[in-house]
């Protein structure tokens, strides 16, 4: 399907004026709203339109969403008399308090049509929100909640329809809720229903969400059905740490967390599996669920509501799940049947206390809803422990309104993961180390909180804005980002490294060092995620390692997709050698050359590159060593190729990251960023009008987007321009910039040099062999353009050490690292040589490293920025 055509630029800018006159107008309700406000929605639905005679069950309910009105019964061009839902909202409102908001939910799963045919195009976008707009006069609602699962793709009939056919929807449903706020108005409700799973998020993103925001009250994150009949592993389908997970993406890609609300589900799931360990059944294979081919359900996996009367053939395994069934670590309930091979999961009130703490209350969410009231019934066991759990939170932020206000002494930035202070006990630790926090403007303070038996946990400054809206929390090592590495481990190569040095002083020196404690240093800097000597380059995996190694900084190569989201890559179009692309049939057709297998004089060959590919195709892949074998003649074979002196040991399935990925996890470890702008591939402007300068605004965007500080991010290019952009556009940044200088001129060194200062370039970072020359005597010398960069007092940094593998036999001569100065460096042993001739004769600032642990050694043993 072809992109729908865009209104003329005129009525564009129309509806952007009218966007920031309703919001100019409006009170932003994401403004620290009120602890009292904490939302508690509820969806009535149709087939259980049923609610609680209890009145003390209603009172903390703030909205009603009544599910569901077909979203194609506002593609028309004359308002008809009557909109079909199953009640009225006069009726329903009687059953509620009269301070809750009544609310029409528009489509729902498997009622996508509409919604698409209304996206089309300027037109169909504004008929459809004005008819909806009639709809709201017309039933007296409060608000609308628009429910289309899902713009982009992975629909009911993603099977018929491929996603490819619908990435034009991921813009134009921005579009189509910036022309929904313009025909409500400012003060009527208006939230959306998105996706929990990250499969689904085709059209949540870093770049679409912070719009999203803009327009819409809320976002009901549907935090169920986390695993369906397209999963083939067991796992909780409404699991706890799956839930908060769902929502940290959320926050990551830039939504408050006041504008979030978690959703609970009523009901029970099931599904057959193949034979489980009874004590481990999370990860098990399940049996064949969906019809490969059609996406047709198999009858192997089904759900029920509380109000349902449990089908005949499940009641003995069910009633065996309600009795066996267990709590595991995260708090979530399930149990597997081993009799019928079947997987139970629902939640419990207990599960669903354990989320309003763990999740809703850690996060500092906006709210909660449940899908849906009438299926709790009749004893609503479930609803009176959400009722129970949001009562708590009121009340205790309420208590400690004041004192945390008091306690606030800066912005807490974005990244990281909260969980509540149960006593506000506060004191400023002395710094160990480089932290995120900032208090007062200081770089690298650490506020901890005292918590009852967990004492002394960290806040780091990896903080979600949330935080400043829910109170001081304390981290916790929740799932999907890691804690500050607190014991830096190096393992056995700086050792050998060491032990392989010819006797001297400087060998006995490093020597000393073999016991001593190593702390992280900046100076020592993750190359590619500081570990791709071993793992895979800019996988998530190699990152941790790297910082596990100490490295203090850890660099992002930038390159953008298809859809223009920025991710993690060393080269635009790599993803041939570094991933697995050319074994995904689909993806491999995507790309600009698919994989040709070896055959009549011609090597196997392949190019795929980011530009090729959307982030959610992206995100399908898994990363490798980079490599490939030019003999292969089928795609498997392709991938290999790692050099022998490589390992495909941590190479099974990498995971690659998004740049705000990657934003989010450096914040939680409580390290530097260092992100290089990739030179595109691709002729610029990419699609006819995303310029250079827009990519490269893009990538300080999600820094500034996440909270970080300009400071603690030294962004590099290889291109003069990018750093002159930043210098003009992002002073703060482009101060801190490097310029990756690869064009060694010897005879020209001066005068290049100083046309950099005189732009404003304050960092130069040229490749090892510029800084170093062998003196007469085979000793390492500073080089002449080493000597001009430090009379014109720029910063020097390097790259990159552990490029190159063993340096024996003769192999230093032919490398491009160490060649030039293959007259002192013989073998493994002369690398801390050529490291401590950097640091004392050049002077180098930081040292991009492919095994952090090499320079990491260095630097705690010379004392050069650890911390």
């Amino acid at each position: 399907m072809a992109t729908p055509q865009s209104r003329p630029c005129i009525g564009r800018l129309w509806l952007l004026l009218l966007l920031l006159l309703l919001l100019l107008s409006s009170t932003p309700s994401v403004a620290s709203s009120s602890p009292t406000d904490l939302r508690c929605i509820m969806y009535l639905t149709g087939q259980h339109n049923v609610v609680p005679h209890d009145a003390g069950l209603l009172a903390d309910i703030t909205h009603v969403v009544l599910a569901f009105m077909p979203s194609d019964a506002f593609n028309v061009d004359e308002t008809p008399a009557a909109f079909p839902l199953f009640t009225s909202v006069d009726e329903a409102r009687r059953r509620f308090r009269p301070e809750t908001k009544l609310m029409v939910a528009i489509g729902g799963w498997g009622d996508s049509q509409g919604f698409e045919a209304a996206a089309q195009s300027a037109r169909t976008r504004r008929r459809w929100a004005q008819q909806v707009r009639a709809m709201l006069d017309s039933t007296g609602a409060d608000g609308v909640d628009i429910d289309w699962e899902y713009p982009g793709g992975n629909r009911d009939d993603y099977k018929v329809v491929p996603n490819r056919g619908r990435e034009w929807e991921v813009e134009a449903f921005v579009l189509l809720l910036q022309e929904l706020r313009v025909a409500i108005g400012a003060a009527t409700t208006l939230s959306i229903a998105v996706p929990g799973m990250e499969r689904d998020l085709m059209a949540f993103t870093a770049s679409t969400i912070p719009r999203i925001v803009q327009v819409v009250d809320f976002l009901n994150v549907m935090t169920y059905d986390l695993m369906n009949r397209r999963d083939d592993a067991v796992a909780h389908h409404s699991g706890v740490a799956d839930s908060r997970d769902a929502l940290v993406r959320y926050l990551q890609r830039g939504a408050p967390a006041s504008k979030l609300n978690l959703g609970l589900g009523y009901y029970v799931k099931w599904f057959m599996t193949q034979p489980c360990d009874p004590q481990r059944p999370l990860g098990c294979a399940t049996q064949l669920l969906e019809d490969p081919e059609t996406g047709a359900d198999m009858g192997k996996t089904g759900a029920f509501s509380w109000h349902d009367r449990t089908p005949l053939e499940l009641a003995s395994s069910f009633a065996r799940s309600q009795a066996h069934g267990r709590y595991f670590e995260d708090g979530s309930y399930g149990y597997w049947d081993a009799e019928e091979q079947r997987w139970w999961s629902f939640d419990t009130p207990s599960v669903i206390t354990r989320k309003l703490s763990d999740v809703a209350s850690a996060l500092g969410l906006g709210g909660v809803f449940a899908w849906g009231l009438g299926e709790d019934a009749p004893e609503f066991n479930n609803l009176a422990a959400t009722i129970k759990g949001v009562k708590a939170l009121r009340r205790d932020e309420t208590q400690h309104k004041d004192e945390l206000v008091r306690s606030r002494n800066g912005s807490l930035h974005s990244g990281f993961l909260f969980d509540r202070v149960m006593s506000y006990k506060l004191q400023l630790l002395k710094t160990r180390r480089n932290r995120a926090a900032f208090l007062h403007g200081r770089d690298g303070a650490d506020v901890v909180l005292e918590a009852g038996t967990e004492s002394q946990m960290r806040l780091s400054a990896a903080a979600a804005a949330a935080a400043i809206t829910a109170g001081l929390s304390w981290a916790r090592p929740y799932s999907t980002l890691p804690l500050p590495i607190e014991r830096v481990e190096l393992g056995p190569r700086p050792y050998y490294l060491v032990d392989a040095m010819s006797d001297g002083p400087l060998k006995s020196r490093l020597a000393a060092c073999g016991e001593m404690e190593m702390k992280p240093s900046n100076w020592s800097i993750g190359h590619r995620g500081g570990a791709a000597l071993q793992f895979p380059e800019h996988s998530r995996e190699a990152n941790l390692a790297g910082a596990r190694m100490g490295a203090g900084v850890l660099e992002c190569d930038v390159s953008f997709t298809k859809d223009r989201q920025l991710v993690c890559r060393h080269s635009q179009c790599d993803l041939h050698t570094t991933t697995n692309i050319v074994t995904v049939p689909e993806l491999n057709a995507k790309c600009r050359q698919p994989f040709r297998p070896a055959g009549k004089g011609e090597a196997a060959s392949a190019e795929c590159c980011t530009s090729d590919i959307t982030l959610a195709e992206f995100k399908r892949l898994c990363a490798k060593m980079d490599g490939f074998n030019a003999s292969a003649t089928s795609a498997e074979d392709y991938l290999a190729g790692t050099a022998g002196w490589r390992t495909d040991l941590y190479a099974t399935c990498g995971t690659v990251m998004e740049h705000g990925e990657h934003i989010a996890m450096v914040e939680a470890l409580g390290l530097r960023h260092s992100p290089e702008l990739k030179a595109p591939k691709v002729a610029m402007p990419f699609q006819g009008d995303y310029t250079q300068r827009q990519y490269a605004q893009q990538m300080v965007d999600n820094y500034k987007r996440a909270g970080v500080p300009a400071s603690r991010v030294q962004a590099q290019s290889f291109q003069l321009e990018d750093v002159l952009y930043w210098l003009e556009a992002e002073p703060e940044f482009g101060r801190n910039a490097m310029l990756l200088d690869e064009t060694d001129d010897a005879d020209d060194s001066a005068g290049k040099l100083r046309r950099l200062a005189e732009a404003g370039v304050r960092t130069v970072a040229p490749p090892l062999p510029y800084l170093l020359r062998v003196d007469e005597g085979g000793r390492l010398a500073a080089s002449e353009y080493a000597r001009r960069a430090k009379e014109l007092g720029l910063g020097i940094i390097t790259w990159s050490l552990e490029r190159s593998g063993p340096l024996g036999e003769g192999k230093a001569a032919g490398d491009f690292y160490y060649g030039p100065l293959a007259g002192a460096i013989k073998g493994d042993g002369d690398v801390y040589r050529l490291v401590d001739a950097l640091y004392q004769e050049v002077g180098v600032g930081g040292l991009f490293s492919d095994w952090a642990a090499s320079s990491t050694y260095y630097a705690n043993c010379m004392g050069v920025r650890v911390g």
